[in-house]
């Protein structure tokens, strides 16, 4: 007859168990309408115009959101440490007989310029 009890008593535990986490999301909803993409202060969003690839950096074109011109310069040197862009900006290598300039299926779309305290660019992101 003990042997009967236990698997009872933890079937008791485990549905009371899953009666508190249906209780805590009822009374704590999620309205997923209120989520929104989080953008920092020290983000600009920009649309990718286009790049032009030289010995020693990258410059990258970029238009904001007053039309203005935005170009950053990234060294591309192993000993500096520059600003991390995703490397899908610029035009694949493997057939290229020259530099590579910009990826023209990423021409128009938006990125976000990370900068740092400065008003240094960081780091180049889509934004989504």
């Amino acid at each position: 007859m003990q042997k009967n009890i236990i698997p009872v008593l933890i079937l008791l535990v485990l549905i009371s168990c899953k009666d508190k986490k249906t209780t805590a999301i009822k009374n704590n909803p999620v309205d997923s309408t209120a989520i929104k993409p989080v953008i920092a202060d020290n983000a600009e969003k920009v649309t990718y115009k286009n790049a032009i690839y030289y010995t020693g950096r990258v410059e990258f074109h970029f238009v904001n959101a007053a039309g203005a011109d935005v170009r950053v310069d990234i060294s591309n040197m192993p000993e500096d440490s520059g600003a991390v862009y995703p490397g899908y900006l610029l035009e694949s290598s493997d057939t290229l007989e020259g530099p590579p300039g910009e990826n023209p299926a990423m021409v128009g779309k938006p990125f976000l310029l990370i900068k740092n305290k400065a008003g240094e660019v960081r780091e180049i992101k889509p934004a989504n």
